[in-house]
């Protein structure tokens, strides 16, 4: 195994990666940041686990392999970042055979002696003045923010290693790295957003449904919900909402005995005239022909 350190412990300072808690100021402290190139000879099954009151920025640049975490095997491949808390047992080697090489930021928050243990998420919330929970321990990078997060790393440790640079502006640097972590959960709950509205609607074919109510359950804008929908689904929460229950009306009109009127207000159409108007829309043809021409097509086809 080799490591090669791009910088090494700075003592705890006032700076703007200082955060207050609990009326006391705790202060970052770099203990290492580093490369670590693994080839390991032989299966490791169980791994050395352990835990420490630090945290770990760690991304996986090389190889495909399992490490411990939390007293479990994890998957690991190349852009993987696992975010680690203090007291969380770990062993980022790897537990099989095979290459492997990471870039890691080990720090910690201390106030004399006195070191913070607040999860990850928990520290990020605190650092950015946003809520952080949903950002997850373990976030798979595409190529492009590999490259991102290699360029901010080496960029930190040669600050680091220029005395004619301030603390500010090595501080300024890692809160980038931060930045990037963060928005990279900004760009997870960006994208879940649509499939969350699309499972809410699902969920809602019977019932009426309108943008302040997706807007008070998402906990999200009415502009934003629309937006964000249409990119990825190509059409509006509304319309995807109307489409689905005239699909499912359709469904009930070529197999049950229902009137029209009772599928209208099945699916929550205001009447009867509504919802016939609605499905011509969509389908060409009044629901009642719809029927007719179903049920005729079936009688031939037996």
């Amino acid at each position: 195994m080799k490591s090669y350190y791009i910088s090494k412990t700075r003592e705890a300072e006032s700076s703007i990666l200082s955060i207050h808690r609990d009326n006391t100021r705790y202060d970052f402290s770099l203990l290492h940041s580093s490369i670590t190139e693994v080839n390991a000879l032989k299966d490791n099954e169980y791994g050395s686990p352990h835990s420490h009151d630090v945290y770990h920025a760690v991304l996986y640049t090389k190889g495909k392999n399992q490490v411990i975490y939390k007293n479990r095997r994890v998957d690991i491949t190349p852009g993987t970042l696992l975010l680690v808390s203090p007291g969380e047992d770990h062993d980022f080697y790897p537990c099989n055979k095979g290459e492997m090489e990471y870039s890691e930021i080990t720090f910690e928050y201390v106030c004399g002696d006195s070191v913070l243990k607040i999860p990850f998420t928990s520290l990020m919330s605190e650092i950015t003045g946003k809520d952080q929970n949903s950002l997850p321990s373990l976030i798979s990078l595409d190529n492009d923010q590999v490259l991102r997060w290699m360029k901010l790393f080496y960029a930190y440790g040669d600050l680091q290693k220029d005395y004619r640079k301030s603390s500010f502006e090595i501080h300024l640097k890692l809160a980038e790295i931060w930045q990037m972590i963060t928005g990279l959960n900004r760009d997870r709950e960006k994208e879940k957003l649509p499939q969350q509205t699309a499972e809410i609607i699902r969920n809602s074919l019977t019932e009426k449904l309108n943008l302040d109510d997706l807007s008070r359950r998402l906990n999200v804008s009415k502009t934003y919900i629309n937006r964000e929908f249409k990119r990825v689904w190509n059409t509006t929460p509304m319309e995807f909402h109307r489409n689905l229950r005239l699909e499912k009306a359709a469904d009930l009109l070529r197999s049950g005995e229902e009137s029209l009127k009772e599928v209208a207000d099945t699916f929550s159409f205001y009447d009867e005239f509504h919802f016939s108007r609605s499905f011509q829309s969509l389908y060409g043809i009044p629901p009642g022909e719809f029927r007719k021409r179903t049920r005729t097509q079936e009688r031939k086809d037996v």
